[in-house]
């Protein structure tokens, strides 16, 4: 099959074709030739520095190239956390280490042209993964993540953050949306499910405090909504057997974090099963079956949050700067918005 084209059409597909040609020849040149091992070195190299003198945290990036046109891939990284202190038999144990498979981050190039900006992203760590994108703007940015199967210990450093081991199956997805690109204005949904939690190794110690055995939490679940700025959580409790969780409550959102301002309850209960597993659980929480009273029920604070069946029972307010920890009053744990004042004095009085 024959096809005429006529010279002028070919001088313009001649004008057109060659500068193309010439773009895409480059930028393929450009994709081939950059340097991404030497990104990847810089990148670690900042990173360490400016976490070197606050948590004495690193990362190592194993290897980095291209991703399509205009993303990077990294592999093996890993986010090192500070030494842990030795334990009470003096032994030096290893830091904790998170580390993923793959890491990978593309821009859309044209939306940068129009000044929108848009980033995808991912992370995978054995069977899991952490998938998301970024959009911002002239008046607005929103952020949405899907996790799926994502261990909970390979969320980088999340355990070392909280300042206790952490082990689990994570699901979940957020999406938010900052108009005006202001924290105080968000609107949008978070859900969050974690099969299998487990807290605590038994050899670290909690804030440098006390090594606790290691606490089966079950199932946790979070659904929570965002409106003008205002979190709400409709749903955040664990159920486990040495352990239930149940917080209800809301967080007004500003646009410094930490000035946002919670106002939250909460209850919690251990198992008996649990506070026999060890002379450390016995010696804090004291022996149910002998009515020997434990360390935690000789505190006035936390002996006013317990409740005759075991429960301890919470009323958290304050700014995320300063929160304060009362004990509940009796009957209101769940609902503190309409919780009277407690007649106790507060961490802050």
């Amino acid at each position: 099959m024959n096809v005429n084209i006529s010279p002028k059409t070919q001088s313009i597909l001649r004008r057109v074709g060659y500068p193309l040609f010439y773009v895409l020849a480059l930028l393929v040149f450009v994709r081939c030739s950059f340097p991404y091992d030497r990104i990847g070195q810089k990148a670690a190299a900042l990173y360490n520095e400016a976490e070197a003198k606050k948590t004495g945290r690193r990362l190592q990036i194993e290897s980095m190239n291209g991703y399509w046109l205009f993303g990077i891939r990294a592999s093996g990284v890993k986010f090192i956390g500070a030494p842990p202190e030795p334990d009470d038999e003096g032994k030096v144990r290893p830091a904790p280490v998170s580390e993923l498979d793959r890491v990978y981050a593309t821009i859309g190039p044209l939306g940068y042209i129009f000044g929108k900006k848009r980033v995808w992203f991912g992370a995978y760590a054995q069977d899991g993964s952490v998938v998301g994108r970024f959009r911002d703007e002239k008046d607005e940015r929103q952020i949405a993540i899907e996790l799926a199967a994502m261990g909970v210990e390979d969320i980088p450093l999340l355990g070392d953050t909280v300042g206790i081991p952490m082990m689990g199956q994570a699901n979940g997805k957020l999406d938010l949306v900052f108009p005006e690109k202001r924290l105080s204005l968000t609107e949008g949904t978070i859900e969050l499910s974690i099969e299998n939690l487990e807290i605590g190794d038994g050899k670290t110690k909690i804030r440098g405090f006390i090594a606790l055995p290691r606490l089966q939490a079950g199932r946790l679940d979070l659904v929570a909504e965002v409106e003008e700025g205002r979190l709400k959580i409709e749903k955040l409790e664990a159920k486990g057997p040495d352990f239930e969780l149940e917080v209800s409550g809301q967080v007004r959102l500003r646009d410094e974090f930490e000035r946002s301002i919670a106002e939250l309850s909460m209850r919690f209960k251990f198992a008996d099963r649990y506070k026999l597993k060890s002379d450390i659980t016995k010696g804090l929480f004291g022996d149910p079956k002998k009515k020997i009273k434990g360390a935690l029920d000789f505190d006035p604070k936390v002996s006013r949050a317990k409740e005759p069946d075991g429960t301890y029972s919470w009323r958290i307010h304050g700014t995320f700067a300063k929160l304060s920890f009362e004990p509940a009053p009796r009957g209101a744990a769940s609902s503190p918005r309409r919780a009277p004042r407690t007649t106790q004095p507060s961490d802050e009085e």
